[in-house]
This record gives structure tokens, sequence and C-alpha cells, in this order.
């Protein structure tokens, strides 16, 4: 029998694995480089309306998993990027865009007409 130590390792290493393996595939599915400048580096998950779940330690899983629900809310930056949109200093081009694609989404989902 393994002991409460080795589970939680296991688990932890478990947890890891999949936030990396979902991170990587995120990314290839936003386009594998940042929205603004073109880098495939150091690149990040940014909100586009703000919110409660940040990207620093235990917050990077819920990160993920917010942007596999929500993945209009997100647009891939890099590092410098990123830092530059949350301090005010950067307008993104595609903030407009992703807004537009949002509101036409809903507004056409509200025109449905249900079935009987």
């Amino acid at each position: 029998m393994m002991s409460g130590e080795k589970i939680k390792k296991s688990r932890s290493t478990y947890i890891n694995q999949w936030y990396r393996k979902k991170r990587v595939e995120y990314i290839k599915k936003f386009g594998g480089r940042c929205e603004q400048c073109g880098r495939t580096e150091n690149l990040e998950f940014a909100h586009l309306n703000h919110n409660d779940v940040h990207g620093i330690g235990r917050g990077s899983n819920q990160r993920i998993r917010d942007v596999m629900k929500y993945p209009d809310n997100y647009i891939l930056l890099c590092f410098k990027c990123h830092k530059l949109y949350d301090r005010g200093e950067l307008t993104l081009k595609v903030k407009l865009i992703k807004s537009f694609e949002y509101v036409r989404r809903v507004l056409h989902d509200e025109t449905k007409v249900p079935q009987n």
C-alpha cells in the first residue's frame, strides 16, 4: 500500500502532466504565436475581460480549465505583450474582432426558434 505522501506526489505529478499537455494543446488551437507580435516563445493566455483566474502557482491549472471552457475570453500573447496589455500600455488589434464574434454568436443563439 502507498503511503499518503506517495499518493499526494503521484496525484500532483498527474495534475502537472495534464496541465502541460492541455496547455500545449490549446496553444496550438490558438495558433501557436502571439496574436500581437507573432512571437512563438513564452506564450501565455491573456484574458480579454478581467476575471479572478490568475496563472501564477496554483491558479495555472484553473486558468487552462477556464481557457478550455471559455476560449473566446482569452487570446494568446507572449510574456512581453501580455505584461504591456495588463498595464494598459498595449491596445489589442484582436480584442474588437473577438468581441464582435462573441456578440454575433450570442445574438445568433438568442434568435434561434425552439423546436417543438
